[in-house]
């Protein structure tokens, strides 16, 4: 999808920062402020949020192309 956002800032309170991905944790219980949660993760600023639409990592015409090529098959079993 071009334009679907996967994190709100409604969860950027409990949203942390890891490389290579993100992690929402629980309001409930406090869990979004357990270090054992969190375990060095960096907590993402009051307005962040996560949409496609700010993705700067695209695939290619071409290799979208070959990628569909090499995995047809996979499509023909659903």
């Amino acid at each position: 999808k071009l334009h679907e956002q996967m994190i709100g800032e409604e969860d950027a309170p409990f949203t942390y920062s890891y490389p290579g991905y993100f992690k929402i944790l629980p309001a409930i219980n406090g869990w979004g402020n357990d270090t054992s949660r969190i375990k060095g993760g960096v907590q993402v600023s009051p307005e962040f949020s996560y949409s496609s639409n700010l993705n700067d990592d695209w695939m290619s015409i071409d290799y979208l192309r070959s990628w569909l090529e090499l995995n047809r098959d996979e499509f023909h079993k659903v």
